[in-house]
């Protein structure tokens, strides 16, 4: 019990610097000190909570796990562009041989149809509870900072870890030690952690000023890549492909065009399918200020 207590609390001082690494230092104390109030807290789950499957049906979902990872998103900004699905899928892939993790997913939508629309678009493994009166947030009194969101619960559902690690690759591995240090298993030789897709900074600038980007898709294998599909994760996000076709050894570009609706810090994906492979994920992100 001695070690893995050290080994808690050892993740929790870095996971307070890295929620504020990138704040100014007035902000810091306020982040750590929110961080502290959760670690440990008894995260409560109402009782008739209902949670819909990828076909948006209805279902009975026991949350009786060893181990799990709550996701609370709310209404604000772009659901689909916070919520990353696909990045879920990717990252509990990993865990799909142990029954002990389960990961649950809680969103507080403006509409049920924006909620039903992102979970069928990024075919979403996992059961989602469509929380439209915000039950769980005022039942659990979370802090309105996002980055206070998601947290991993032990068997108690006392928070352990806090912080999402589909969107920044350093809480990603303190997720995949503190799982793998639950569950008995050696993260070196049981999990492969999958590299994050590419991501793109375009600083800060005027909200009503477009924006223009680019990204490559190299073809590295033996056989032509075919594109099926490119999409975006919002109506603000366009996004085309100069070819369909990428021959082994040549490229394509993929050029994003975004247009901020109001100003905001944003992160926007852009999905780009490719016939008999897994879907690459764009990122753009930046500040669109007054």
């Amino acid at each position: 019990m001695r070690r893995i207590f050290v080994f808690n609390r050892k993740i929790a001082l870095l996971a307070i610097m890295l929620i504020a690494c990138s704040c100014a230092k007035n902000a810091q104390h306020k982040l750590s000190h929110i961080y502290r109030e959760l670690l440990n807290k008894q995260i409560l789950f109402h009782e008739d909570a209902a949670f819909v499957n990828s076909d948006l049906d209805t279902i009975k979902y026991s949350l009786n796990r060893k181990i799990k990872i709550v996701n609370y998103v709310d209404s604000i900004g772009c659901l689909g562009c916070r919520l990353r699905l696909s990045d879920w899928n990717t990252f509990m892939d990993d865990f799909k041989d142990y029954d002990d993790l389960q990961l649950i997913t809680i969103i507080n939508p403006r509409k049920i149809s924006e909620a039903q629309y992102v979970i069928q678009r990024d075919s979403f493994w996992f059961p989602v509870c469509i929380d439209l009166e915000n039950i769980f947030f005022r039942l659990n009194k979370l802090p309105h900072d996002n980055l206070f969101h998601c947290f991993l619960l032990d068997e108690n559902n006392r928070i352990v870890l806090i912080g999402n690690p589909v969107q920044n690759p350093q809480i990603r591995d303190l997720y995949i030690r503190t799982i793998c240090e639950r569950l008995g298993i050696k993260p070196e030789l049981n999990i492969v952690s999958k590299p994050f897709n590419q991501r793109k900074s375009l600083g800060s600038f005027n909200w009503q000023t477009e924006q223009h980007t680019t990204f490559s898709i190299h073809n590295t294998g033996n056989e032509p890549m075919l594109i099926d599909t490119i999409f975006t994760s919002c109506e603000c996000t366009t996004a085309e492909i100069d070819k369909r076709s990428i021959e082994p050894a040549d490229s394509a570009i993929v050029s994003i065009r975004f247009k901020a609706e109001k100003p905001e810090q944003f992160m926007r994906e852009v999905y780009v399918g490719v016939q008999g492979k897994e879907t690459i994920v764009f990122s753009i992100e930046g500040g669109a200020m007054e």
